[in-house]
């Protein structure tokens, strides 16, 4: 019932990579007004141990859309070094992951630094699909 998703293969290359519900966004306060701190679900809405707040810059983070967030230990590539995640403040507010772009998860097309979204088809908490999803949920 679901579209397809990761191969076991891809799975590792997307560990600690979670498919999110983005529940509520905020502005952080001047001087950082670009920051953004979201809160997203990866897992039973209400669930507060599957809640994940992030700060970000991406400007499409909007509430009620679903994204994919690298948590805390997912491994992503940035200037062609790999980075783990870690709990990190920014902007004086606990980020406890990054909301990723295409490039983040390897698919071709979207820009660098907006979030990808992702259609309600793709159950929360799972990995993210290998290739960027149609518009139309598969």
């Amino acid at each position: 019932p679901y579209p397809e998703q990761a191969a076991a293969g891809e799975k590792d290359r997307y560990h600690g990579y979670k498919v999110c519900q983005i529940m509520t966004v905020d502005l952080l306060k001047a001087p950082l007004k670009k920051l953004q701190v979201a809160i997203c679900d990866e897992g039973a809405a209400g669930d507060e141990e599957k809640l994940i707040l992030v700060v970000t810059n991406a400007p499409n983070v909007i509430a009620g859309k679903r994204s994919v967030v690298a948590t805390e230990g997912a491994v992503v590539e940035s200037g062609g070094e790999e980075v783990i995640i870690k709990r990190t403040q920014v902007g004086g507010v606990m980020s406890n992951g990054m909301m990723c772009d295409s490039k983040m998860l390897g698919w071709s097309g979207g820009g660098a630094g907006v979030a990808v979204t992702i259609p309600d088809t793709f159950p929360l908490g799972s990995a993210p699909p290998p290739q960027m999803p149609r518009g139309d949920g598969k």
